[in-house]
């Protein structure tokens, strides 16, 4: 086994947790490589992947026209077909990503024995399982790998390597804002032109947006927790991250948290920028979102909120976490919008302060 093709498109915190097994993958056959079928929003992180050589852009939204379907598929399945593969491997379960793989011309086609859309499983010569036991998504994809080639051995333990061009990259932009003209700028300069710092010390890192309205606890809560935390504890700096979709959050934040060293990057991170920035905070509090995800694959302490999903499943695969559940009969519902958010209003900012500092690196 000397090439491998992964499927596993999005979304961020899917992505993330296929790369244990990947890189198990790749290490259990010394000199193999993989190719990754991967979201264009994503194919940054696979600049993390040591074993990924190529990236397999698949353009769904464009794709999702008439027009765009004629225009994108055919350049698409070219790549796809470049290569003669050992093993293409659908770690997704859609029968779009299953179509692609038996596309794929391969000696295996493998998917999972339960994808998540069953038609699926009709496109693979070869299934994958995972123990009943076993509930986290990280865990389920190393034991599918596990299951693939059972003679093998695979040792599963991978973090984010570091990346000195994008750590580079977040200081420059650290440099370039405004903020760093501030009372605490000449402190950020002087840390910024460190080049081998590695984290920003006393630094808070927050996400407070999610890709469902329901996982999403609002900027008054993230501001609330801001100011509990800079009661709680002097000569912290916070930092807000996010998408540029979610920017209108941090402005909201900001405007609810005056006097207090908050230093906004929501949408002006590339992927690596993120990356390196949130690897580079003392802590990081987050909705249940692929920042979280990347908080947990980087060894940065991170104390996330969830309330419509389960941490068992998709929680922060990492040692140094605390997870804040509101206790309630509906809990864990998975409804991406609610007509109450009551889950919302049952968590104490100062309590979530609290606890979440005493996490911090």
């Amino acid at each position: 086994m000397k090439k491998f093709l992964i499927i596993k498109p999005s979304s961020l915190g899917d992505v993330l947790h296929a790369f244990p097994a990947v890189h198990a993958l790749c290490q259990a056959f010394p000199g193999s490589a993989a190719d990754w079928i991967i979201h264009p929003a994503f194919q940054e992180l696979l600049d993390y992947m040591p074993c990924v050589k190529r990236k397999i852009l698949f353009r769904r939204k464009e794709m999702g026209t008439w027009n765009g379907f004629f225009r994108e598929f055919p350049p698409f399945l070219k790549e796809l077909r470049h290569e003669h593969y050992d093993a293409v491997i659908d770690l997704q379960g859609l029968l779009r990503s299953a179509i692609f793989s038996r596309l794929a011309s391969a000696e295996i086609h493998a998917g999972p024995e339960k994808p998540k859309e069953p038609l699926s499983r009709f496109c693979y010569g070869a299934k994958m399982t995972f123990p009943g036991s076993v509930h986290h998504a990280l865990e389920k994809n190393n034991a599918m790998i596990q299951s693939l080639f059972p003679d093998k051995k695979f040792n599963f333990s991978f973090l984010l390597p570091e990346n000195p061009e994008k750590r580079e990259a977040f200081w420059t932009l650290l440099r370039q804002e405004a903020v760093l003209q501030a009372d605490s700028g000449t402190a950020l300069q002087e840390e910024a032109g460190e080049k081998q710092r590695k984290i920003l010390p006393r630094s808070v890192g927050f996400a407070p947006g999610a890709r469902w309205k329901s996982k999403q606890w609002g900027s008054a809560f993230f501001a609330a927790v801001i100011r509990n935390m800079h009661e709680q504890q002097s000569g912290l700096r916070f930092f807000l991250f996010g998408s540029k979709a979610e920017q209108h959050l941090s402005r909201e934040i900001l405007a609810q948290t005056a006097g207090i060293p908050v230093i906004d990057l929501c949408g002006k991170t590339t992927m690596g920028q993120l990356v390196e920035g949130i690897r580079a905070m003392s802590l990081f509090v987050s909705n249940d979102s692929g920042p979280m995800h990347i908080a947990a694959a980087t060894g940065t302490p991170v104390a996330a909120m969830f309330g419509p999903t389960r941490p068992d499943l998709t929680g922060p695969y990492c040692v140094r976490k605390q997870v804040f559940e509101p206790e309630l009969t509906c809990i864990h519902c998975f409804k991406r919008y609610c007509d109450t958010e009551i889950c919302h209003e049952r968590l104490d900012p100062a309590e979530v302060a609290a606890q979440s500092l005493r996490l911090m690196k």
